[in-house]
């Protein structure tokens, strides 16, 4: 991977711009430090980030010259370390479109059976990214923990306008479903 990579520090919490400089390995004018409402979980967050990059630095949307040929998405805690280290180290940014660094889980029209739950949320995205209607639908592959690496090309794969859409829904309303659904670990959800 490159030595020196790009930093995106996405903030939610009280730690000054100071602060956040001086305990991060970050270099002024190539990394960033953007604040954001202390809201959401943190896809949302990610979304952020791609859309706001998608059409940045190029007139050709195509291109994708905003993006790295490889960006992680990571948060402040390495969740499931055992799994994460080892893909990070399989990771071959030239040959990667996609790796969790938390464990794959099989899912059935939303529901999970190693959970026993039903994610209504997982079904919606899907007919959002890969068209049908919802109960038109198999097994999809999901994963846990919201850290994973992904490459230029597999996000541009998708258009804006399906990023778009997930962010609707990520920001729909207290009432919708989606805020309804918890985590096998407690996580999720609105209070």
């Amino acid at each position: 991977m490159n030595a020196s990579p790009r930093i995106f520090v996405y903030e939610k919490g009280e730690a000054t711009d100071e602060e956040l400089w001086k305990g991060l390995p970050l270099v002024e004018g190539r990394d960033s430090i953007t604040r954001l409402p202390n809201w959401g979980r943190e896809g949302a967050t990610y979304l952020r980030h791609i859309l706001t990059l998608y059409n940045s630095t190029s007139s050709s949307p195509s291109s994708g010259a905003g993006f790295a040929d490889l960006t992680l998405f990571l948060q402040a805690h390495l969740a499931w370390d055992f799994v994460a280290k080892r893909r990070l180290d399989s990771i071959v940014p030239s040959r990667t479109g996609f790796i969790s660094l938390g464990p794959y889980r099989e899912n059935i029209c939303g529901f999970e059976p190693w959970t026993n739950q039903s994610y209504f949320g997982v079904e919606r995205v899907r007919a959002m990214v890969k068209g049908g209607n919802l109960g038109e639908c198999g097994v999809v592959t999901t994963t846990w923990a919201g850290q994973f690496a992904v490459s230029r090309e597999r996000i541009l794969a998708n258009e804006e306008g399906v990023y778009r859409k997930i962010d609707e829904l990520l920001e729909a309303p207290d009432d919708d479903p989606i805020h309804q659904e918890w985590g096998p670990n407690g996580s999720g959800g609105r209070t």
